[in-house]
């Protein structure tokens, strides 16, 4: 049997690859793409780019997720995939080696200071992966989005966290700088104008404190 605490262990994560093919959390880029693509289109006009393969993007514990996959075969292909799984991302290298300007890399997405340089990507994408990293506490999730800060472009680049909570922001926002009936909020680091939601494909209204549950929010942060 899972335990939700399971989510913030690697040791999970090794196994559960090592025996696993490919898994989509909450959303597939099907039912995500036209809202997905009209934020990085936003974001490829806010850079002043004309080329899709202008906007740098970062995939933030990518896992065995199609969504990488399906982002470069629509034309957005300067990505980069971090996962602190070694096993995975062996598999998705060896998976994508026709794919010549996708990265992959070995990282802990909560320290990538090794790996990923300052103010490198005008996007990082984050489907699911703060929320599998909130079941290690608060304090895990402010390593990652101190991190995603970090490795985000000075000037007009954006974080598009994918969550199943109503109440992400507030993990790394605050409580006083979010207002929950927007699920907007802006704190000395972030600004978060914009929350899409999106139906949840899988019928589980189940009365979690993330209710309703039919819905996921994708929050759309720029980085101040």
């Amino acid at each position: 049997m899972i335990k939700t605490k399971d989510y913030a262990n690697k040791a999970y994560w090794e196994a559960r690859y090592s025996n696993e093919d490919k898994f989509d959390w909450l959303q597939t880029f099907d039912l995500i793409k036209e809202s997905l693509n009209e934020l990085l289109y936003e974001s490829l006009e806010i850079i002043g780019g004309n080329n899709k393969n202008e906007l740098s993007i970062l995939i933030l514990g990518c896992g065995n997720s199609l969504l990488s996959e399906d982002l470069y075969s629509d034309g957005w292909e300067n990505i980069t995939n971090v996962d602190f799984s070694e096993v995975v991302i062996t598999n998705m290298q060896n998976k994508h080696q026709d794919k010549e300007l996708m990265k992959w890399v070995v990282a802990d997405c909560r320290n990538m200071e090794e790996q990923i340089e300052n103010e490198t990507f005008d996007v990082v994408l984050d489907k699911a992966t703060l929320d599998a990293i909130s079941c290690g506490g608060i304090t895990e999730c402010l390593k990652t989005t101190n991190e995603v800060h970090r490795i985000l472009k000075p000037n007009n680049s954006r974080y598009l966290l994918l969550s199943y909570s109503r109440f992400r922001l507030e993990d790394f926002l605050g409580e006083d700088n979010v207002d929950l009936d927007t699920r907007t909020g802006k704190d000395e680091k972030w600004s978060c104008d914009k929350c899409v939601d999106l139906l949840n494909p899988v019928d589980d209204d189940n009365g979690s404190v993330s209710s309703p549950s039919n819905l996921h929010y994708l929050y759309v942060l720029d980085k101040i």
